[in-house]
């Protein structure tokens, strides 16, 4: 019985090979046409919201992250507008549920980053920047959002990173060196100010450079 079962399994095992063999290309082919489509939407989303029409935008935008989750562009889009009619926490939702993909590249995590903190989701936007220390752009990022927030030693040492960076690609570091300059005063200031004679993190901070 086994035996003449064996013919008719190997059958089946190299049909679903075959066919295997075969979806992977249509699967891709789907994918890109489902990322045109959500294009469009998307496209046309952005006119709407131009234009002033920012329900009808929110509407196309949700049509195109519906199609294509990985359309960070409109995924932007669609947390915007829900922002505009005060649902902030369901925006925020939404884009901490953005697919992996979308965040491939160093400008998608900073563009991802700034919406989140647009919307007051700082912790979830700085971790998002700390998770590229070999990014230039990133690092930048940090580095001015950091200080936009009053997180002076964070700020510091990413700018400290950035020189770091940039000296390593034999670029210009006289900008990420007046950051340094400037921060360390602004976290000195800080320090002082509000525990002036405690151990803090900017004063571990002096201690690990030494």
């Amino acid at each position: 019985m086994r035996r003449a079962l064996a013919p008719i399994f190997a059958l089946t095992l190299l049909a679903a090979r075959t066919a295997g063999a075969q979806a992977a290309p249509l699967d891709t082919g789907m994918n890109a046409l489902a990322h045109d489509v959500a294009l469009r939407w998307y496209g046309q989303g952005v006119e709407a919201e131009r234009a002033g029409h920012t329900l009808q935008a929110e509407g196309l935008y949700l049509r195109a992250v519906e199609i294509d989750p990985g359309l960070l562009g409109a995924q932007l889009g669609y947390a915007r507008t829900l922002a505009g009619r005060n649902h902030r926490d369901e925006a925020v939702q939404m884009l901490l549920r953005v697919p992996a993909r979308a965040l491939a590249d160093d400008g998608a995590v900073v563009a991802w980053a700034r919406a989140l903190l647009t919307l007051g989701a700082a912790e979830e936007a700085f971790a998002a920047l700390r998770g590229r220390p070999e990014s230039v752009e990133v690092t930048q990022t940090l580095v001015d959002e950091a200080s936009r927030d009053g997180r002076f030693v964070e700020a510091l040492a990413a700018a400290r990173r950035l020189e770091g960076l940039l000296a390593a690609r034999d670029e210009d570091t006289r900008r990420a060196r007046i950051y340094v300059r400037a921060l360390a005063r602004l976290a000195g200031d800080a320090d002082a100010v509000r525990a002036p004679h405690t151990p803090t993190a900017f004063r571990r901070l002096l201690a690990e450079e030494r």
